[in-house]
């Protein structure tokens, strides 16, 4: 691995630890939250997955 690269990883992972203990902040436009899916909802709306479930 190139010295400059692992500079880079080891510099996030840094970063990292600190966001994580609360010592530094992040950016709110720098924060993501993604909804979890209903899988047995999305299971039950298509109807190619329960032709392979009934047959199988």
């Amino acid at each position: 691995m190139e010295k400059e690269l692992f500079n880079d990883l080891l510099s996030s992972i840094n970063e990292m630890v600190a966001i994580e203990k609360g010592e530094m902040a992040v950016n709110p436009e720098n924060v993501h939250h993604h909804a979890i899916p209903d899988v047995k909802s999305i299971r039950k709306t298509l109807p190619s997955l329960n032709m392979r479930r009934k047959a199988g």
